[in-house]
């Protein structure tokens, strides 16, 4: 629900004074309230979720990809580029699933043991998506996620990716 004006910025590729412009008529009929300097937030969760669903599919996918490039290398937003590097569909599939994965090492680390097992689903269901993705990639992406399941204290998840780790190691040998 929350947004900052540089990263729509950047993801339009306009100036930042045009797009507060472009927000007054949203802030003055209170769809939109300041939550700070350059902090914005949707009044409600219902008007983001009114105006994303009228938002072609593949239009919504693209917004998400460009607030993705915008946000890349910035400190600690890991988990918002991987939501949506995710969010920007099959095309993105690539880049989702790596940044899927750093945001996944960094939940961990944070201690935020289910967050990052769901990350790590995510980036696994990416990686099945990329064409002539590597084995050796998916072996240790089932290998963390059993990690990430013990940490989670999720055992059977731990059984079913250590499995499917053991599996794939056999094909490769």
């Amino acid at each position: 629900r929350q947004f900052d004006v540089a990263t729509l910025a950047m993801a339009l590729g306009v100036a930042e004074d045009d797009v507060l412009d472009d927000l007054d008529p949203a802030l003055e009929a209170g769809l939109v309230r300041e939550d700070g300097v350059d902090r914005l937030r949707f009044a409600h969760a219902l008007v983001r979720d009114t105006l994303r669903s009228n938002v072609a599919a593949s239009r919504l996918a693209r917004a998400h990809a460009a607030v993705a490039r915008a946000l890349e290398g910035q400190p600690e937003r890991e988990t918002e580029v991987a939501r949506h590097w995710l969010a920007g569909g099959p095309p993105h599939a690539h880049r989702a699933w790596r940044a899927a994965v750093a945001a996944a090492d960094q939940a961990r680390h944070a201690t935020a043991y289910r967050e990052a097992l769901a990350l790590r689903r995510d980036a696994i269901a990416s990686h099945e998506r990329v064409v002539g993705a590597s084995l050796d990639d998916r072996y240790a992406l089932l290998l963390e996620l059993a990690r990430d399941s013990a940490y989670a204290a999720w055992w059977t998840t731990v059984r079913e990716a250590s499995y499917g780790a053991m599996a794939l190691a056999r094909t490769m040998d």
